[in-house]
């Protein structure tokens, strides 16, 4: 029998192992933990790298980490713009 994902209990054969920490997830899991992971290492407003994000990735980054606050969930679109700026800040 396959072992449960340790974030939402669901059963998986396709379980990883988490970035940072050994617990198994399954595959959306990992990516939550994975843009959580991002929105904490990306600039806040106060951080002289924000200068470097366009108004529209500003306000981007604000509505991402408000909705994040208030437990919804992000679009997997969402997270393909959270990829690409983790990416620029991180060149």
């Amino acid at each position: 029998m396959n072992p449960p994902c340790s974030r939402c209990g669901k059963i998986s054969s396709a379980l990883q192992q988490d970035f940072f920490s050994p617990k198994l997830l399954c595959v959306n899991c990992l990516t939550l933990e994975r843009a959580k992971m991002i929105l904490n290492t990306l600039p806040e407003p106060t951080d002289q790298e924000y200068d470097h994000l366009s108004e529209w990735e500003q306000d981007f980054l604000i509505s991402l980490r408000q909705k994040w606050q208030g437990k919804e969930e992000i679009s997997d679109k969402q997270y393909q713009v959270l990829e690409k700026l983790w990416a620029k800040v991180n060149r």
